[in-house]
Formats: structure tokens, sequence, C-alpha cells
């Protein structure tokens, strides 16, 4: 990796605020999830991305939501106010717009950055918990891979969340 670009790139990124606007949600998930998978930590670009997501009131996909939050959670940035902004964005989409990936993705930042249990999160965690029922339901098993059901599993038990009837749900596609 080249750590001089990254940070020359970091860099222009959060010194362009007036273009803030121009930063779509894919484009804020793909930029925070390269760097996550780099391993680069960049503390004023993961700041911008946060300011320029809590700008955006809609237009996530579910697996922008979900790739935006594990590049947080990768790092252990717990942001609470963009924490609480996109668990909002997230409890109005409706369950059918959530795929098990996403869902995997979601439950597990908000486990990692201990926020499945505070504010927002609970109902969070509860809007997962039924779009993760309801995915199992219609399209058993094929939605869901080994790795979704135990991430999902796994996000739950991590935040001490006891949900039966996902758990059922689960055993049931695994």
């Amino acid at each position: 990796r080249d750590e001089a670009l990254l940070g020359h790139l970091a860099a222009v990124a959060v010194s362009t605020p007036g273009k803030a606007s121009q930063w779509g949600t894919q484009s804020l998930s793909v930029v925070a999830n390269g760097y996550a998978k780099l391993d680069y930590e960049d503390e004023p670009l993961f700041e911008f991305v946060a300011e320029v997501a809590m700008t955006h009131h809609g237009g996530y996909s579910s697996q922008a939501l979900g790739t935006l939050l594990n590049a947080y959670a990768k790092f252990n940035i717990p942001n609470a106010d963009l924490l609480q902004h996109l668990a909002g964005v997230a409890l109005r989409m409706p369950h059918h717009e959530f795929d098990a990936q996403a869902i995997s993705n979601i439950a597990n930042a908000y486990a990692k950055l201990n926020a499945a249990t505070t504010g927002e999160g609970v109902a969070l965690m509860g809007h997962l918990s039924e779009a993760a029922r309801a995915l199992a339901a219609r399209s058993r098993p094929h939605a869901f891979s080994t790795q979704s059901v135990a991430t999902i599993l796994n996000s739950f038990s991590q935040a001490d969340l006891l949900d039966v009837p996902l758990f059922r749900a689960m055993s049931e596609v695994a």
C-alpha cells in the first residue's frame, strides 16, 4: 500500500468541504471501506465522511449502510452522532430492502461499537431481526450464507440480545 498516496487522497477529500454535497452515499461507503480494507485509519477522513454522511437522510442502500458502518467498526470509531443518524436511516427502510449480508454487516457494526443496546441501536436491532426473519421466511435457505448466519447470531449474542424468534429463523436457514 502506498501510504503517501492514501494520506494525500484523504487530505484532498477533507480539504474540499464545499464539495461535500457531491459525495453520494455509495461514494462515502466505498471510500471508508477502501481505507478499512487497506488498514489505513485516517482520523480526519473518517470525521469528514461521518459529517457528510449525516447530511444524507435517504438514498442509502442497505449494502452501503453496512459497508460504511463496518469501516467504522474495523477501526473502533464509535461516532455516536453518526450511529444514531444511520440507525434512523435504516429504521425508515422497509424490511425487503435488506439482504442477509447487509443485515449481518449492520448488526455486526452496532454490536462491535457497543451501540446495539443504546438509543436508536435497540430499535435498529429489532428492525434488523424483523428483516432477517422476513427474508428467511420468503427465501429460505438461499438468501443466507453460512457467514451471514454466523455473523447475525454472533452480533445479537455479543450485544446480549436474546432474540429467540431470530435465532430460530437462523437455525432453519443454516
